[in-house]
């Protein structure tokens, strides 16, 4: 498989929860999370990369390797 080399990849928090919630099974595809759940998804996902931050991990100096 041939990779681009670009790194301009985004997603929005509320796709990274829309993601999450189908991945567990919380949500049908085609389905939209309630305002609740984007709230506590949202909360948890920080709560996550405030994690990462305190163990000097920073997602936006993330080198990939497999190049």
């Amino acid at each position: 498989m041939a990779l681009s080399g670009s790194y301009d990849f985004n997603e929005t928090c509320t796709q990274i929860v829309t993601d999450a919630l189908l991945a567990i099974g919380q949500l049908g595809r085609g389905d939209t999370p309630s305002a609740n759940q984007l709230s506590e998804g949202r909360n948890v996902l920080n709560k996550m990369v405030k994690m990462w931050q305190g163990k000097n991990i920073f997602l936006w100096t993330r080198y990939r390797d497999w190049e």
